[in-house]
């Protein structure tokens, strides 16, 4: 058939000699394929100066996680709130939002296994798709806002990033393993008819070993914290002991709720 790879093809594509292939085969296996791939000429002949120029306040970094949602909208809370403090590069701890997102996306998946486990089969397009996408990164910002009002927020000094923060693939996959397992031993409490008290038993041994996990991998999330910094032309402030919430109700200055998200 014509569209068939045939013997003779792959002959042909095996046959085939190009030194310059050999070289970039051999550089990419040792260096990866982004650095073999640099242009030098094209980054140099890049323009750095621009004519106009919004701001220079430091810029986030989200590394490999999927945490984009967080990052922007805490950039957006961030502009203000550095202003009023009198510190250009004022961070939130992108960590502790991260850290609440995880535990509450944790809740959510088990109650909504523990409230389909009488009327969706295993193998049901919604318990697929629930089991499937159990604790990704990903969000929007009436996610954020939720968590903002909820749990307020902290500078970045009080929750520092960590190793997992910035790769949260591996903290991710051990999550799913304790979500999932926990999933069908709910479905299972719920199809033997165990009561309300022990399927709620089980649940909460599930999120103790999430919170665990979430501990270790970001740090246990700050109750309170002493909050004092010195700001750009070198004034010491002191703001005593405050609580997430309260440092959330007194710096940042963008009512929430008079925003809404149109997708």
């Amino acid at each position: 058939m014509a569209h068939e790879i045939t013997d003779e093809l792959i002959d042909r594509l095996q046959a085939y000699s190009d030194s310059a292939r050999t070289v970039a085969r051999n550089a990419v296996s040792h260096a990866g394929v982004e650095s073999v791939a640099f242009d030098r000429a094209k980054v140099v002949a890049t323009p750095t100066v621009v004519s106009h120029k919004v701001d220079d306040w430091k810029v986030t970094s989200q590394k490999k996680s999927g945490r984009c949602w967080l990052f922007s909208s805490l950039n957006l809370l961030r502009s203000t709130t550095r202003t009023h403090l009198g510190l250009k590069d004022f961070e939130f701890s992108q960590n502790y939002v991260l850290f609440w997102d995880k535990f509450e996306r944790a809740n959510f998946f088990l109650t909504d296994i523990i409230a389909t486990a009488a009327t969706e089969d295993l193998d049901g397009r919604l318990l697929q798709f629930l089991l499937g996408d159990v604790l990704s990164d990903g969000g929007q910002w009436d996610m954020a806002v939720s968590l903002y009002l909820k749990h307020g927020l902290v500078p970045k000094t009080a929750m520092p990033e960590t190793e997992s923060s910035g790769h949260t693939a591996p903290m991710n996959n051990r999550l799913k393993v304790v979500l999932r397992r926990t999933a069908l031993e709910l479905r299972a409490l719920v199809a033997d008819g165990a009561s309300e008290e022990e399927i709620n038993e089980v649940k909460e041994a599930a999120l103790a070993d999430v919170w665990r996990i979430l501990v270790i991998c970001l740090g246990e999330p700050p109750a309170s914290f002493e909050w004092e910094w010195r700001d750009d032309s070198g004034e010491f402030h002191r703001d005593g002991v405050l609580t997430p919430r309260e440092f959330y109700s007194r710096y940042v200055d963008v009512d929430l709720t008079q925003y809404v998200c149109l997708v």
